[in-house]
């Protein structure tokens, strides 16, 4: 006596968010007739149930129940094959008791969000905003970015073009917006513009965004003038109306000759006052000017895509080839350091050691991660870290100085690197290590002998 159950549909396939079902018939190999008791059992059971739990069967007959598969639209539910089982209790023999075991395959599926933080920021010369991709699926989701302004007021520049964000994560690309033309004064302007992220499939997320443009100059800048000729005028009128009146006496004579003084001042106040703001004038038309010519300069900067690098307070005067500074000779210096780094738990160092006759300014660094490597990058002096770079969230990227970080001699320029995965080679082999690499660029003071 007892019970035997079998599926009738063998290959089953479900999109999370969607249902699909499955026939269990069970058939009763017993002479009386007996009460089946049905669960669910594995990982499905938490979102699988059945059409009824208990069935009656007479001896030698079947009957079937309907198995509900139901998985929640959720990144938690993981694509592919997922076990379950359906426990069947014999109320006449409990030892006739059967389980049967099946799979389930779970379809894989993407919910990608756009979204920019924040919307709106403000500057001068910049602004600084933030892309955020994130996929509430259960499969991975791969787009490429793109920064559109439609009235072409914005230099837009994306630190990565390419995004794959995993189910259930998101990922953070940095954006740097530029505008074409300078407010040197005046009211400020809001520049829109908009981020979009398009599948393989040709579909597109969106969203907007805006910087707010600030003028270089205060507004407060004629006001500050106009106080100042005031003051001096008030400083004139109390001379003639208070001070001069009461200094009547011998002894007040010396009063009398400084308050003369003190009017002298004050009219000399005025005429600087006056002086001050004709200057004013001619340097708010120079700095007009100025700032005309930096927007081209700035324009044309920004279709190259690259900043130059900055000056070298210590080697103020020496322009921007070899010659010859406070400490010594100047001269130009470059080098590489290329990182090979297998292990996953630690940082294994590469470095570069200064000469000991030289004093290194570096004010370019450009970090490579061509084959797509994850882990962490530090820039160290000696054992000291200055900076430090998720290599997940570039494949090259650059830095420029205005204050160039200094090396003396005897001192280790160190790529550090933790290598958390490797990448692919372009023939798209697995890489057997992790090889980021540096590029830096600068000036070296070379002590006289």
């Amino acid at each position: 006596m007892g019970v035997t159950a079998t599926f009738v549909d063998q290959d089953l396939y479900v999109v999370p968010g969607e249902e699909t079902t499955c026939t269990v018939r069970l058939f009763n190999d017993g002479t009386v007739v007996d009460q089946f008791t049905l669960d669910v059992l594995g990982d499905a059971k938490d979102w699988t149930t059945l059409s009824t739990s208990t069935v009656n069967v007479f001896p030698q007959q079947e009957a079937t129940v309907e198995l509900i598969f139901a998985p929640p639209r959720s990144a938690d539910i993981p694509a592919g094959e997922v076990s379950f089982a359906v426990r069947v209790l014999s109320r006449e023999d409990t030892e006739g008791s059967t389980v049967h075991e099946g799979t389930i395959e779970i379809g894989g599926f993407t919910d990608p969000a756009l979204e920019l933080m924040p919307r709106t920021a403000g500057g001068k010369l910049t602004a600084s905003f933030r892309v955020v991709v994130t996929n509430t699926g259960n499969a991975p989701f791969e787009a490429d970015l793109f920064a559109a302004d439609p009235d072409d007021k914005l230099g837009l520049r994306l630190r990565e073009r390419r995004v794959r964000v995993d189910g259930g994560t998101s990922v953070i690309v940095k954006l740097r917006a530029r505008p074409h033309k300078m407010i040197v004064k005046g009211e400020s302007q809001t520049l829109p513009f908009q981020v979009i992220a398009e599948d393989e499939d040709g579909e597109t997320l969106t969203a907007d965004g805006a910087m707010t443009q600030r003028a270089l100059l205060p507004r407060s800048l004629p006001k500050i003038l106009a106080i100042t000729v005031a003051a001096a005028a008030a400083l004139v009128l109390l001379y003639q109306m208070v001070l001069k009146p009461v200094v009547k006496s011998e002894a007040g004579q010396a009063a009398v000759e400084k308050a003369h003084d003190l009017a002298s001042s004050a009219q000399q106040a005025e005429d600087n006052a006056k002086q001050a703001q004709e200057v004013a004038k001619q340097a708010e038309e120079k700095a007009a000017q100025a700032a005309d010519q930096a927007s081209d300069a700035a324009g044309n900067a920004t279709g190259a895509g690259k900043q130059q690098g900055g000056q070298f307070p210590a080697l103020a005067g020496t322009g921007g080839g070899d010659g010859e500074a406070p400490g010594g000779p100047l001269q130009a210096i470059d080098f590489r350091i290329q990182a090979k780094a297998k292990a996953p738990d630690r940082f294994e160092t590469f470095a570069y050691n200064t000469p000991a006759n030289q004093t290194i300014y570096i004010s370019d660094i450009y970090l490579g991660n061509p084959f797509g490597d994850s882990g962490v990058v530090q820039l160290r002096r000696n054992d000291s870290v200055l900076m430090e770079f998720d290599m997940r969230n570039f494949r090259d990227d650059d830095y420029h100085f205005v204050q160039p970080i200094e090396f003396k001699p005897g001192d280790r320029v160190v790529l550090a690197v933790q290598c958390a995965q490797s990448g692919t080679t372009p023939a798209g082999a697995p890489a057997a290590e992790c090889t980021p690499a540096g590029y830096f660029s600068g000036r070296a003071v070379v002590s006289k002998p």
